[in-house]
């Protein structure tokens, strides 16, 4: 298979890699499980070598894995600077490797101490909604967060808790 490469002017750096519109497409190296999939995105970003990131999410879609990585600061996850590979589990190919969201987010500062404790950010859960783990901290569009898992509503399943002023500033659905 062959890939394209975006390659950044300022700086070389290595934006996106993806299958190229000509030549041969037969590649095939057999199925992959989600866990080797996953393993596989986490040696293409580690072989990248621009920085320490963990992983914030999977997502699947028919045969594609999209794995979402971002850097952390002060242990807290940053969830706007992403890096997204995306393999092909039923081929066992890499589709995507995209780090241009890391690139135009990685120097904002994010915050990393919250004014406002798990337990106050817990108090803005509805009630018929049912708190399923731990509130985590994390930075999202711009802010502290606290991410807390429930269940309860149809394809509800986080709430987002301003971790500077404890009020609720998002709801994330199941696709």
């Amino acid at each position: 298979m062959f890939y394209e490469v975006e390659i950044s002017v300022a700086g070389a750096h290595l934006l996106r890699i993806y299958p190229s519109d000509s030549g041969p497409k037969k590649l095939d190296n057999g199925k992959m499980t989600k866990e080797e999939a996953i393993q596989f995105a986490q040696s293409l970003v580690q072989r990248w070598g621009e920085a320490p990131l963990v992983i914030d999410h999977t997502a699947a879609r028919d045969s594609l894995l999209d794995v979402i990585l971002v850097p952390q600061a002060g242990g807290v996850p940053n969830s706007d600077a992403t890096v997204q590979v995306t393999i092909n589990i039923a081929k066992g190919t890499l589709q995507n490797f995209d780090t241009t969201t890391y690139y135009l987010r990685r120097d904002r500062i994010v915050q990393t101490q919250a004014s406002v404790s798990p337990e106050t950010a817990l108090k803005q859960i509805n009630d018929e909604l049912v708190v399923t783990g731990q509130p985590k901290l994390m930075n999202r569009n711009g802010k502290l967060v606290y991410s807390i898992p429930v269940k309860g509503y149809e394809r509800v399943t986080n709430v987002y808790v301003d971790a500077q002023t404890g009020n609720q500033v998002d709801i994330e659905y199941v696709d």
